[in-house]
Parts: structure tokens; C-alpha cells; sequence
């Protein structure tokens, strides 16, 4: 449901090109640049740079019929969404786009956000209480993302709710396979009293920076088959950065604390996979 748009079109070849454009839409407004690309020899193309003011994400979702899937909906959501996003897709010549074909890269502020019995947030009732979970709620969160090849790649951000602090990144597939990568401070999860219980061979938790002990996560699968396990990947390369951290530590005091040349006999050498030991 738009109301009040405006915009300058203009008919180019191949195409038609809108400017200034304007429109009051899902409870915000949306203006930028558009532009539709007749080709002869492939599908032709919409592009547009668009910026996106308070939109309700409830009403974007619902009136945009989920964007053709069923695992986050609009009965999940609530909040108020800004940014900004530049874009391409496909167009089939009965004019009806391809959501497939969508390349975008998205700059997203959402205010007063929530999500609302979402089943993969319940997976993680081991570390937060199950009924904070189902009413996750945030007020202010801020990343930047990319669409291409029907996959939504979402890079590190830290999230601030109700019910857990965390940091995330990861992927998730337009036919809802996710593949995320979760870090959680230890301290607040022994303040909730949530304490995980691993293998004995399991390396769950890494000192940074003196800014306290993390445990590394990783949630995979669909919304209805969601596995969560500890993810060593991210631990072992947290632990290989800080030992190459902490011997050039040792150098810089080795030069200016001590004022001695660094000691011939101490050398480092290179595994066969790629990690450094010392002789």
C-alpha cells in the first residue's frame, strides 16, 4: 500500500529511469533511484539506490508476503527499520521479478526491535531462560549485509537483548538453511546461572584481551532441525591470533624494556599445517 509518490520519469533506451522518487510505504518512506534495463540477449533488469526511513518491519514483511518464505515472518517481528540499499534483480518478460536473481548490498538500523516465537532462538534455551527467548527484544541494532546467489551473508555483529548478549555472524539461504557463528561471554551466562557442560575434549571458553572468557557457538541447519555445538574453529583461530600476538609482545620487550638483540638460538618454524612452533 503506497500513498503520495512521486517521482521524474523519464523513457531512455533501453529502459525507463525514475529519479527523485519518493513514496509513503509499509508505515514509512522510501526515496532514491530507479531504473528498468531492457536487454535483447538476457532478462532485463531493475536497479535502484534507495534509502528506507522508519519502515515498520512488521507491515514490510506481511504486504511483501514474507519475500516468498515461511521460516521468519511478519508474526515474528516488530520494530522500526532505517538504512539504506543499493540493488539489482532480474526481470522475466511478464515483468515479474526474481527475488533469485536479487544482488543488494544493505546498510540496516532497527529501533526497538523484537522477534517473537522464533523456534532456532528456543535451540538456545540451555544459556537463557526459555521465556526471555521467545520474546527476544533489543533496542538498537545496526549492521550492514549482502544478497547474491539467494543467500543472505551477515557479517559480525554484537546484539544487546533481554535475554543474552551476543555476537553473530554467519549465512542464511532464501530456502532457509542457516549456517551461524555465535560468541557469548561466559561471565553472564554464570550470572544467569547457565553454565554449559561440554566433553572433556571440548575447548569451549578463550581469555581476550583480558576482557574476559567467551564460549564459541555455531548453529546450523533449518528452523525445524537446528543443531547447535561448540564451534572450535573460531576458538583455535582465536588462540593461533593471540600466540602471534603475544611473541611479537615478547619481542617488543625483548628491544625496549630489556635492550638486548633478540636471541639467535630462539627460532620459530612452520608446521605442516600452517602453526607455529618453537625450537
Amino acid at each position: 500500500e503506497a500513498r503520495q509518490l512521486t517521482a521524474k520519469v523519464q523513457l531512455t533506451e533501453p529502459g525507463i529511469e525514475l529519479t527523485d522518487l519518493n513514496v509513503q510505504v509499509f508505515g514509512g518512506n522510501i526515496k532514491g533511484n530507479g531504473r528498468l534495463v531492457r536487454y535483447s540477449d538476457k532478462p532485463d533488469a531493475v536497479t535502484a539506490q534507495l534509502a528506507y526511513e522508519t519502515l515498520d518491519i512488521k507491515r514490510l514483511f506481511s504486504e511483501c508476503k514474507n519475500f516468498g518464505q515461511q521460516d521468519i515472518t511478519s508474526e515474528h517481528l516488530s520494530g522500526i527499520l532505517s538504512g539504506n540499499i543499493q540493488m539489482s534483480m532480474p526481470v522475466n518478460d511478464k515483468n515479474e521479478i526474481s527475488l533469485q536473481g536479487l544482488t543488494a548490498l544493505v546498510d540496516m538500523h532497527l529501533k526497538n526491535g523484537a522477534i517473537v516465537n522464533y523456534e532456532p532462538l528456543k535451540k538456545l534455551s540451555r544459556f537463557a531462560d526459555v521465556d526471555e527467548l521467545t520474546q527476544l527484544r533489543f533496542s538498537d541494532l545496526k549492521n550492514s549485509f549482502m544478497i547474491q546467489n539467494s543467500v543472505v551473508s551477515i557479517p559480525e555483529m554484537d546484539i544487546f537483548s533481554n535475554a543474552l548478549s551476543l555476537t553473530l555472524s554467519g549465512t542464511q539461504a532464501f530456502d532457509g538453511l542457516m549456517d551461524y557463528r555465535i560468541k557469548m561471554k561466559l561471565s553472564e551466562l554464570l550470572k544467569r546461572k547457565r553454565k554449559p557442560q561440554p566433553q572433556a575434549d571440548e575447548v569451549l571458553e578463550e581469555e581476550e584481551g583480558g576482557r574476559g572468557m567467551f564460549i564459541f557457538l555455531t548453529m546450523k541447519g533449518y528452523a525445524d532441525n537446528m543443531k547447535i555445538a561448540y564451534d572450535k574453529v573460531s576458538v583455535k583461530k582465536k588462540v593461533k591470533q593471540d600466540l602471534s600476538e603475544e611473541k611479537e609482545r615478547i619481542k617488543d620487550v625483548l628491544k625496549k624494556e630489556l635492550g638486548i638483540r633478540k636471541d639467535p638460538t630462539i627460532k620459530e618454524k612452520t608446521t605442516n599445517d600452517d602453526e607455529l612452533e618453537f625450537e
